[in-house]
């Protein structure tokens, strides 16, 4: 083993990081900043119950479908191909001790999306700073179409892999230096088969129910491509809005059926939050029956995707980055709660009567 300048030997295993603050709750524990003690660097540091692992019981004592050990095994061969996606969150390290396992990844400097839109969305920002009542739209539209250009190209390079990550959401993408997104967490994620031309999938509920495709929801069996597109949807629907789209992707709810219809549109004049026409486009192309939905590859097509090239940064990521110091030294935060963005307020839009 190599030795240190001071002829000791360097720190390995669990002993090479030093956990910090609590960055929110996983299935089976936590995950916290960290920082390696060989490198100096920041790092994330998953940590995982080896029971709960073991049993596939979360920490709330509920049955689940998470395998950390695929997850593992799908982030180390993702990483391992030569031409892997820059959208793919790096893995540094797998370590464990009698209670726990860690998986250890890169630190983005800017969070999760979930963290860049609750800061940065203009409906958010002008209520929580009058300072920043006047965010310029059109910016930000800038900045949305960036992030989820990337995030559909790394989701795009994975099923090129023959792997479906059927777990995307605005928690599970980063945002790392200079707005490069970086996809995590494939606790579900699945490799399929040379055989399988189709991603088939046998039926079974995976992901969260406000991200997942209509067809996971209601228990049929589907193509995997297919469903992480419908989720992507979600997320630009989402970013561009700051509001989920409705409560559950089923014919039950009113802002769903809307959806589906194809009048996208309507629903965000009623919000009075509006949209570029490219991205209203895409939305339209994606909020359809899955054999009907816009394949990957003809997505990436559309003007919204080629209009114009990638903002490489902005003031807003380039604010979120100078946090980062910050959030690292704050005291444990409290966990997120999965899509618990609000919806508009009745007075700007009722999804009800919205459907008339």
């Amino acid at each position: 083993m190599a030795k240190t300048s001071d002829n000791t030997t360097p720190p390995n295993g669990v002993r090479r990081y030093r956990k910090g603050r609590t960055l929110c709750d996983t299935i089976y524990g936590r995950t916290r900043y960290g920082k390696d003690l060989l490198t100096g660097e920041w790092v994330i540091i998953k940590e995982s119950k080896k029971w709960n692992v073991q049993e596939k019981i979360s920490t709330r004592g509920f049955q689940v479908a998470e395998d950390l050990s695929q997850e593992i095994n799908l982030h180390k061969l993702l990483t391992s191909f030569p031409d892997c996606s820059p959208h793919i969150v790096k893995l540094i390290d797998v370590c464990q001790d009698p209670s726990y396992i860690y998986v250890i990844t890169e630190f983005c400097e800017a969070g999760d999306f979930f963290t860049f839109l609750q800061r940065n969305h203009p409906v958010y920002a002008s209520n929580t700073d009058p300072k920043d009542s006047q965010i310029d739209l059109q910016s930000w539209w800038l900045v949305v179409q960036g992030l989820f250009r990337q995030l559909v190209k790394g989701v795009s390079w994975m099923h090129s892999k023959r792997v479906c990550h059927r777990d995307i959401s605005l928690e599970n993408v980063l945002i790392h230096a200079k707005g490069l997104v970086k996809i995590i967490d494939f606790g579900v994620s699945k490799k399929y088969k040379e055989t399988n031309e189709n991603f088939r999938t046998k039926k079974g509920f995976v992901g969260k129910q406000g991200y997942c495709a209509p067809e996971v929801f209601a228990d049929k069996e589907y193509d995997g491509r297919a469903a992480d597109v419908y989720s992507c949807g979600v997320i630009l629907f989402i970013l561009l809005t700051g509001a989920p789209p409705y409560q559950v992707p089923s014919n039950t709810d009113s802002g769903f059926r809307l959806l589906m219809e194809g009048r996208v549109e309507e629903i965000l004049k009623a919000w009075k939050r509006p949209a570029p026409p490219e991205a209203l486009e895409v939305l339209n192309a994606i909020f359809r029956p899955e054999d009907s939905r816009i394949k990957m590859k003809d997505l990436l097509r559309l003007p919204y995707f080629c209009s114009s090239p990638e903002p490489a940064s902005s003031p807003l990521l380039e604010k979120a980055e100078s946090n980062s110091e910050i959030l690292k030294s704050q005291d444990a935060a409290k966990p997120k709660e999965v899509m618990s963005i609000e919806t508009p307020p009745p007075r700007t839009v009722s999804r009800s009567s919205a459907d008339g």
